[in-house]
């Protein structure tokens, strides 16, 4: 996927995930820069890059835009949720409410 995203614009949002990440590390944390998530798949949703792990051996992934990085998982956000969730956090504008569950205890077993 990333052979057909800008190469320069890629090298930003990289540096960009960088910057977050050591943001939110405690100090002792060895520091990232842009050359760290240069083997991770990245692809586009929207205005957003995704990052993902090598070879999705992580849980989470990264929503990186213009002024804002979004970790989320699909075990708790859908990608459409993380994307409207990212805007809202960018655009200084409340989040969406939360979809509740696909599947509850009380319709499991409906058809």
């Amino acid at each position: 996927m990333a052979d057909e995203i800008d190469q320069a614009v890629l090298a930003q949002a990289r540096q960009t995930l960088a910057d977050w990440v050591n943001e939110n590390a405690d100090e002792d944390d060895e520091r990232m820069d842009a050359d760290s998530f240069a083997g991770w798949q990245a692809g586009t949703q929207d205005e957003f890059f995704v990052f993902t792990s090598p070879g999705g051996y992580t849980n989470m992934l990264y929503l990186v835009g213009e002024g804002v990085v979004h970790p989320f998982s699909y075990a708790t956000e859908t990608l459409e949720y993380a994307v409207a969730a990212a805007r809202a956090e960018r655009d200084g504008t409340e989040p969406p409410e939360r979809p509740g569950p696909a599947i509850t205890w009380e319709n499991w077993n409906e058809e």
